[in-house]
C-alpha cells in the first residue's frame, strides 16, 4: 500500500522515495487489471538474483517474528526463492484462494484509487523490482514489497483481508456521501498494514504484520528493537486517536510503530474510524 496521508497509498502503494534516491521511483500510472490470459512475466538474471537475496534474507529474519499465517500464505501462493512470480498466475491463484485479484502498476496510484481497489478486492502490485544496492532498505513499494509483504497474509489471514476490504468499502461509502475519508484511512493503513505489529497470544515479542517491515531488513530490525518508551524510535499501543494524530514519515525510517493486541483490535479500530466519520461500520 501504500505510503502518505494524501498520496502514500500505494498499504498503500504510492512510491516513497528517499531524498538521496529520488531517481529510483517509477512514474505514476493508472492501474490496469489483468485480462484474459496474461503472458508470462519475464525477469532478468539480475532481478532473479536480487529476488533470491531478498527472499532468503527476509524468510530467515522473520522466523518467530511473523505470524504463522504469513508462512502459510507463502506456501499457499507458491512463492519461493527461485524467481519472482508470474503476476498473472499469482493473481489467479490468489483469486482462487480469496476472491482477491492483483492490479499491475508501474508506479504510484493515488490514495483514492488504492482504496477504491480495496473495496473491489483488487490489490495494486508494482511490476518493477528494486536494484540490488537497495536490498537492505527501499523507501517505497516495489514488486518484492507488494508480493512478499502483502500477499501471504492476504491469502492466509481472513482478518487481514477483511481489514483491507472494509477500509476500501468505508472509503467508497464516504465518497458517495461527499466526505473525504481517504486521509484518515490512509494514515490508519500506513500505521497497520504497512508498519504495524501485533502482540502474540502468549504476550511475547511483537509479531510483524506491516508489509514495509516484512519486506525490509533494516526497518524490521528498527521496529522490533524499538523501545516502548523514551526517545524514538518507539513502539506504542495501538489507539485510533494516536494513530490518526501521527503523521506518516515519508521517504525515511519511521519514528513510531504501533502495536495492536490482535486482529480484533485492528477491526475495532476501523469501526472507530467509521464512527468518527459519522458512518456505520462496514459489515
Amino acid at each position: 500500500m501504500f505510503f502518505t496521508p494524501s498520496s502514500f497509498i500505494r498499504p498503500m502503494t504510492t512510491m516513497l522515495v528517499h531524498p538521496a534516491r529520488r531517481g529510483t521511483a517509477a512514474p505514476a500510472t493508472t492501474p490496469r487489471l489483468f485480462s484474459g490470459a496474461p503472458a508470462p512475466t519475464a525477469y532478468t538474471t539480475e532481478e532473479t538474483l536480487t529476488w533470491r537475496i531478498l527472499f532468503d534474507r527476509q524468510t530467515a529474519l522473520l522466523y518467530r517474528r511473523a505470524p504463522a499465517a504469513f508462512f502459510e500464505g507463502l506456501r499457499a501462493l507458491g512463492l519461493s526463492r527461485e524467481a519472482p512470480p508470474d503476476l498473472g498466475v499469482l493473481s489467479e491463484r490468489l483469486r482462487a484462494l480469496t476472491g482477491w485479484t492483483l492490479v499491475p502498476t508501474r508506479g504510484r496510484v493515488s490514495d483514492e484509487a488504492y482504496l477504491a481497489g480495496l473495496a473491489r478486492r483488487e490489490l495494486p502490485v508494482a511490476t518493477w523490482l528494486r536494484a540490488r544496492r537497495d536490498t537492505e532498505f527501499l523507501p517505497g513499494p516495489d514488486l518484492f514489497h507488494d508480493v512478499f509483504g502483502h500477499l501471504p497474509l492476504l491469502a492466509a489471514e481472513p482478518a487481514y483481508a477483511s481489514f483491507l476490504a472494509q477500509a476500501g468499502q468505508l472509503a467508497a461509502r464516504q465518497h458517495l456521501l461527499g466526505t473525504r475519508a481517504a486521509p484518515w484511512l490512509t494514515r490508519l493503513l500506513w500505521h497497520t498494514t504497512e508498519f504495524g505489529l501485533l502482540t502474540p497470544p502468549d504476550g511475547g515479542k511483537p509479531q510483524v504484520v506491516g508489509a514495509a517491515l516484512l519486506s525490509s531488513a533494516a526497518e524490521l530490525h528498527r521496529a522490533t528493537s524499538a523501545a516502548t518508551e523514551g526517545e524514538p524510535p518507539v513502539r506504542r499501543p495501538f489507539r485510533v486517536a494516536d494513530v490518526l494524530a501521527t503523521p506518516t514519515a515519508r521517504g525515511e525510517y519511521q519514528e513510531i510503530y504501533f502495536e495492536a493486541a490482535g486482529w480484533d483490535e485492528l477491526l475495532a479500530g476501523l469501526a472507530d474510524v467509521a464512527a468518527r466519520l459519522g458512518a456505520p461500520a462496514v459489515a
